[in-house]
């Protein structure tokens, strides 16, 4: 009986080979974690950007009725803005629609937001804990819920209620 130290070289290959198998799934893995954590940090950042250009058009006061569009310069290469503004079901408000767009490989890649921006002028109409109606009548009254009937110039503003302490 003769004693044999080692491995043959078809038991080298086998594992040479199972091993290769695994490193292969293992990369691939690892390509694919890669990625989505670019995805993620893509994201985040346009969800950043997104949050700045909603304050950055709410700053600016009760948006005008059209579209507009632009990117975020230099510190954000790549990452685009789009904004359509239209009315709301209530009067008084605006419905904005902002898009942050941005590439991802081949693939584009968008947020979207929808907020409302209410102007903020003088009081508008109310009375009664009534809907929000304008003077349509040029009466120099005060519209479809009560009012004083003098005008002041500015329409038939009234005030809110006073609310009671808490």
């Amino acid at each position: 009986m003769t004693r044999r130290d080692g491995f043959t070289l078809l038991e080298v290959m086998v594992a040479m080979a199972i091993m290769a198998t695994v490193m292969v799934a293992l990369l691939q893995n690892h390509a694919f974690s890669i990625n989505l954590s670019e995805s993620a940090r893509n994201r985040t950042v346009a969800v950043q950007l997104a949050r700045i250009k909603m304050t950055d058009i709410e700053l600016m006061g009760y948006p005008p009725l059209e579209d507009d569009e632009g990117d975020f310069g230099e510190l954000y290469p790549g990452f685009a803005w789009r904004i359509e503004t239209d009315e709301s079901l209530f009067p008084g408000v605006r419905e904005a629609h902002l898009l942050v767009l941005w590439q991802e490989g081949p693939t584009p890649q968008e947020l979207d937001v929808m907020y409302f921006i209410a102007d903020t002028g003088p009081f508008p109409k109310t009375g009664e804990g009534g809907p929000l109606l304008p003077d349509d009548d040029d009466d120099g009254g005060a519209g479809a819920y009560g009012g004083d009937g003098a005008s002041d110039g500015l329409g038939d503003v009234v005030a809110p209620p006073p609310t009671s302490g808490i």
